[in-house]
Parts: structure tokens; sequence; C-alpha cells
């Protein structure tokens, strides 16, 4: 009461009946009216970050496409922080610099190997023709050569760089599963392969295999370049692929394959789904064995005649 003995006015903000410690309507209950944000929890700390926002972020800095806890300086989750987003898998300046010097390099050293090779190749044709493995000599400078021609090519065909990487440009490669899975080229042993669309495979100087081919096709088409290297280019033509060729799917002697001439590519090669007899084996050994003499081109005649 005043000293005058009234009470108070009541205060004209303050509802009818409503004491100084009830809290004005439309605020929880419970909240403290000295902190009137509704947006912040009762005993939170005004100036503490919104929980929304991590780090202290700044929600108006936050990018809406960005996702929740990302970098908002690196929205790219595929872009790794620092790398150049441009133009992502485009080849630099300096990598398209080094492919083309790379490029260079293998069209100079292509071309080298196949100069050295045919002059090897064509050197030993005058000698080793008289067998004593000296076919060998030839098969080198034939390989050497397209070895470069390989290499060389490779520049303008992807088909052909891919072949050659999936041996890892190993001309010594041994696996035929790589070989046999290439689609243009490869090499075997030594050996060259060339892929051809169908037919036939064959051997001479290199191994022109028939896409399809199995494993066993590869390893016989190398055991008739071990012939060639025995028994030099011209008994192998006469002896080994002319009787090869007349006397295709005919069974004189028990079938293709038993032929000597077949069954030694086999044994040289090393095929594994073919089984011979001992007096097959044996007949077929005694066959390259004469044929491999210094006088091999003397019985060729009589010899193929003698074993028809």
């Amino acid at each position: 009461m005043d000293p005058d003995g009234r009470k108070p006015d009541p205060d004209p903000a303050m509802p009818t009946g409503a004491g100084p410690d009830v809290p004005e309507p439309g605020m929880p209950a419970g909240a403290d009216p000295a902190s009137p944000e509704p947006a912040t929890p009762n005993g939170a700390d005004p100036a503490a970050p919104d929980p929304a926002t991590s780090n202290g972020t700044d929600p108006a800095d936050l990018d809406p496409a960005t996702p929740a806890g990302a970098d908002p300086a690196n929205p790219d989750p595929a872009t790794p922080t620092g790398a150049d987003p441009a133009a992502p898998g485009e080849t630099s300046v300096w990598q398209k610099i080094g492919n083309f010097f790379l490029d260079v390099l293998k069209l100079i050293g292509g071309l080298a190997l196949m100069v050295v090779g045919a002059a090897i190749a064509l050197a030993s044709l005058a000698f080793a023709w008289v067998g004593c493995g000296l076919g060998f000599t030839t098969q080198f400078g034939w390989s050497t050569m397209m070895y470069g021609a390989f290499l060389f090519g490779s520049v303008f065909s992807d088909q052909w760089q891919a072949d050659m990487d999936s041996i890892g440009w190993n001309p010594f490669n041994s696996d035929e599963a790589a070989t046999t899975a290439s689609k243009s080229i490869s090499f075997y042993k030594g050996m060259p392969v060339h892929r051809t669309a169908g037919g036939r495979s064959g051997s001479f100087w290199g191994i022109y295999l028939a896409k399809g081919s199995d494993q066993d096709t590869l390893r016989h088409e190398w055991g008739h370049g071990v012939q060639q290297g025995i028994l030099g280019w011209f008994a192998y033509l006469t002896q080994i692929g002319l009787p090869s060729a007349t006397m295709y799917n005919k069974s004189e002697w028990g079938g293709y394959y038993h032929a000597p001439w077949e069954l030694t590519a086999d044994l040289f090669g090393g095929v594994t789904g073919r089984r011979y007899t001992t007096a097959e084996t044996l007949r077929a050994k005694e066959y390259i064995g004469i044929l491999s003499t210094p006088l091999t081109w003397i019985t060729l005649p009589v010899l193929w005649i003698h074993t028809q």
C-alpha cells in the first residue's frame, strides 16, 4: 500500500490477476523471462553456435547443395582438396609433350630394329637352307624385324599397343592365355604372332594364329617354328610345309597329327591334348633327324616319296 493507504495500480502490461512471477502468455512453462529467445534452450549459452552449424561456420555461408559435414570450400567429394577440378581425365600439356617424345623414340627404334632384323634374315638365307640349326639365325632376324614393326605400328594403332602391353612387350612371353586373348598381334617364345580372321593356323618364321584357336594350337604352331630352326627354310618348306598343306584331313598316318611332320611339332611345342604311341613318336623323331643332316637337300625328294 501507499502511505496514503491505497493499493498501487497494477502494471497495465501485466494481465489482470497475473502475478509478477507469472510468465508471459506464449512463453514456455519454466522459461526464464530474462531469456526470451525461444530458439535458445533454457540454460544454453546464446553466444554458442547453432548446433546445426558445425565448427562455428556462419550459416549464411553454407551452400544448401553442400552435404552436411562437407567442407564448403571443397564441396565436390569426388575432387580431392587442392586438385584441379577442371577437365577431369584430360591429358596435361606435360603429358602430351612426354607422349610425343615417346612416340618419336618408338618410331626411330622400331625402324632401326626393322632394318637390322631384315638384314640378318636376308643374309642368313644363303646358308640357313642347309639345316644344322642354322634356321634359328633366320628366325632371330625375322623376329627382330617384326618386333620393330610392332613397335613402330603401335604409334598408330591402339589395339597393337594394347596387345603388346598385355604381355609387357616381352618377345619371349610364354603366357599362352595372354597370347590367345590378343586381338591383332603378340609374341610367343621368341616368335611373332599374327591373328588371322579364321580357318587354319600356320607357321613360317611367325605364327599365324586363327582367331578362336586354343592354346594347344598355339603350342603346335610354335613347334613348327622349332622345326624351321633345325631344318632351315628350304627343308622346312618342302618337307614340313608342303606335306602339311597337301595331306590336311587325310588319314594315311592314322590321322593328320600322327604324320611325322605334325607329330614332331606337337612334341616340340608341348601339346597336351593329344597322345601318341611309342612307335609313332620314334618314327617322327627319325624323320626330323634325317632331315637335319647337312645333306638333307639331296635326300629330300627320296625321303618324301618313301614316307608316302
